[in-house]
């Protein structure tokens, strides 16, 4: 019996068990023997799942890794290494022995690296082979793959402001100027709504807004107010919404490097004190040599009453003042502030001079100029025109009492006569020859002279009167005359009256034929 039942059990490949059996079996009709059989466990762990997960992106940097099995594990010996995918390089090499993996005899194991990881930086994992085993003692395949389990990092840092500039030169800026104020930030961002910056400019500060959008720069435009001031320009706070591609908010403001530190912008809107004038306007006797101060600035006057402005004459040197003369000024700082307007008068009593032909007045400043006339030829009969004319050869020449010093400065002379207006080339040595003028009937005529350069300014006014010439004398021989000529005494009345007859009716003798005739005609008496 023992042997069919080992038989039995060859005859399914079981392993058969050593039995024993105490005492003697007599007689056996039937039985049953059941044998449990328990098969060996040969099949390794395998991973169920992994974290981060393959190709995971926005990791955060302080995250575990995390194995999770399909079976409990127990540590064993080997590595988990981390590494950077950019370079391969060894980010940290983790014994599965010490403290920084937990979980063994669970299906569960956690990594947790020594350091945080870099942001936004890829890494992929390896285990080796004998890291993990099975209870019974199977092996954990291990990863050896660089791209069976890599993830990349998230962006944690939240975006900054390194630096406030503006494309203006360094200088001085008054009112209306506008200046770009350009920020820039550490990374890419997004504003939600306005990001406003508000300047440091005196009394009240300014602010200027700008918008952005996955930009690293934002610029806005500050406009200079009247009454903003600062010696130099810079920003005290900068205010908004904004967020990095990752969400990462914006909490400090404070540029790395502010406007002042990256320009010399200086903010001037107050306007200079006008300027003075010495001696002030007054009555006096005498020429006047006027001075005009306003310390630091550039000073812009007129002599003809008109307001100054910075197209005006520039002031280089004192004014003389030789006629009645008001003088207005204003001063400019270096940025363009303009003063409130300085008036003076000046009364000048000196007694003018005049020629015989015409008057003038004039006023100047700059160049020393005295009392000026003009004087025209008088009035000839042209015989060809039958016109009146004025020549103007040496007498009609204008002067100054000084000659120009700069011939660059050398304008031209207007002169209106005669319902004309002459323009005439005003010579280096102070003199101008006004054109030959032609005039067709006899009257009083007024001229107006009108003469500048560099600051001086003359207008002369005066009469000139046209006669008309007197006829010319024409020589007529009397019959009486000629007959005592052609016969040494007087005609008598016959003969008077023939040769007047003759004469009347067109006689075209020539004299020595006219006396030839009265001599015949007395001798035939």
């Amino acid at each position: 019996m023992y042997i069919r039942l080992l038989f039995f059990l060859g005859l399914f490949g079981a392993a058969v068990p050593s039995l024993a059996f105490a005492g003697t079996v007599s007689s056996v009709d039937n039985f049953t023997i059941t044998v449990y059989y328990t098969a060996g466990d040969s099949t390794a762990p395998t991973v169920s799942t992994l974290s981060p997960t393959d190709n995971a992106t926005a990791v955060a940097t302080s995250s575990n890794l995390v194995i999770t099995f399909d079976e409990a594990v127990d540590v064993e010996t080997g590595n988990i290494t981390i590494k950077k995918t950019s370079d391969d390089s060894t980010v940290e090499a983790i014994d599965v022995t010490g403290g920084l993996v937990t979980g063994t005899g669970t299906d569960t194991i956690t990594v947790n690296p020594t350091a945080d990881l870099d942001e936004e930086t890829e890494y992929y994992v390896l285990i080796d082979a004998t890291a993990f085993d099975d209870t019974s003692s199977n092996s954990y395949a291990g990863i050896s793959s660089t791209t069976a389990w890599s993830f990349t990092t998230a962006d944690e840092t939240a975006p900054t402001i390194t630096n406030v500039s503006s494309d203006k030169a360094n200088s001085s800026y008054t009112t209306g100027e506008v200046i770009d104020i350009d920020v820039t930030f550490s990374e890419a961002v997004t504003s939600t709504g306005n990001v406003t910056v508000t300047l440091e400019t005196g009394d009240t500060d300014r602010t200027c807004t700008f918008t952005v959008s996955s930009s690293t720069t934002g610029t806005c435009n500050y406009t200079v107010e009247a009454g903003d001031t600062t010696s130099d320009l810079t920003v005290s706070t900068i205010s908004g919404t904004i967020d990095d591609a990752s969400s990462n908010a914006m909490s400090n403001f404070v540029p790395t490097t502010n406007l002042a530190a990256n320009k010399a912008l200086v903010i001037d809107t107050t306007a200079p004190d006008a300027p003075t004038a010495t001696p002030t306007g007054a009555t006096f006797t005498s020429t006047q040599s006027v001075t005009l101060t306003s310390s630091g600035n550039t000073i812009y006057y007129t002599i003809d009453g008109t307001t100054p402005t910075t197209g005006s004459t520039t002031y280089s040197a004192a004014i003389t003042v030789a006629a009645t003369t008001t003088i207005k000024a204003i001063a400019v700082d270096t940025v363009g502030n303009e003063s409130s307007v300085m008036s003076e008068s000046y009364v000048i009593s000196i007694a003018s001079t005049s020629s015989s032909s015409s008057s003038s007045s004039g006023s100047s400043s700059g160049t020393t100029a005295t009392q000026s006339s003009i004087s025209l030829d008088q009035a000839t009969i042209n015989k060809k025109t039958k016109k009146s004319e004025i020549s103007t050869r040496t007498n009609s020449v204008f002067k100054f009492s000084s000659k120009i010093p700069d011939a660059d400065q050398v304008k031209v002379v207007t002169l209106k006569i005669f319902g004309k207006t002459y323009k005439v080339a005003l010579k280096q040595d102070g003199t101008f020859t006004l054109p030959l003028m032609t005039i067709a009937t006899p009257g009083k005529y007024t001229y107006k002279l009108n003469a500048d350069y560099g600051s001086f300014n003359l207008n002369s006014t005066g009469t000139i009167i046209v006669e008309k010439p007197k006829p010319a004398r024409t020589l007529t021989p009397s019959i009486n005359h000629l007959f005592r000529l052609a016969n040494d005494r007087n005609p008598s009345f016959s003969e008077w009256l023939y040769w007047a007859t003759r004469i009347l009716k067109g006689d075209k003798k020539t004299l020595p034929e006219l006396f030839g005739a009265m001599q015949w005609q007395a001798a035939q008496r």
